[in-house]
């Protein structure tokens, strides 16, 4: 999605070029450093994502359609939040 929205000249950026998905060699990393994480994904949002690059950031009715989109599959398909772009990441230390 980064290179995506690079290659839009005037596309506003949000974050950095050094922000990623973070990997399952991260994840594990963290395991080994912590011991204990666990992580909650967002809802589902594929179509919404690119809505939003199509209007520039704008929004307007084909991010909310896309958005219902994305809602229909997320009830649909929940085993796709594992994917999901936004994820909450709990690290607890043990011991």
């Amino acid at each position: 999605m980064n290179r995506l929205t690079r290659a839009i000249p005037n596309f506003p950026i949000a974050g950095t070029r050094y922000e990623h998905a973070i990997s399952r060699g991260e994840i594990a990393t963290m395991r080994d450093v912590f011991g204990n994480v666990n992580l909650y994904p967002g809802p589902f949002a594929f179509f919404s994502h690119f809505a939003i690059v199509a209007t520039r950031g704008n929004g307007g009715p084909l991010v909310d359609k896309c958005e219902a989109i994305d809602g229909v599959i997320d009830k649909i398909f929940p085993f796709l939040r594992r994917f999901s772009f936004h994820q909450i990441i709990e690290v607890k230390k043990n011991g």
